[in-house]
């Protein structure tokens, strides 16, 4: 089964990938191994949509992914009444 292009920059075993093309503020080495320690993390989740998290890097990757500014500020707000 062939990896999706993502995963295997993820493994940091291409540099074939759309996150070569954004200016992150770090150098490719730094960036590998910060996503090298972000998938051994997201690895020893027990329950996860792998499919969501690759679409989801994808995304953001490519500067695609926008954020839903009022539901995240309504998240937030919920969360912050959860703490009282």
């Amino acid at each position: 089964m062939k990896k999706p292009r993502s995963q295997l920059s993820v493994a940091g075993k291409t540099s074939n990938s759309k996150a070569d093309a954004v200016d992150h503020g770090l150098s490719k080495e730094e960036l590998l191994k910060l996503l090298d320690r972000l998938r051994n993390r997201v690895e020893q989740l027990s329950d996860f949509d792998s499919a969501r998290i690759v679409e989801l890097y994808d995304r953001v990757s490519s500067g695609s992914y926008e954020v839903d500014n009022a539901g995240l500020a309504e998240k937030l707000l919920r969360f912050e009444e959860s703490l009282k």
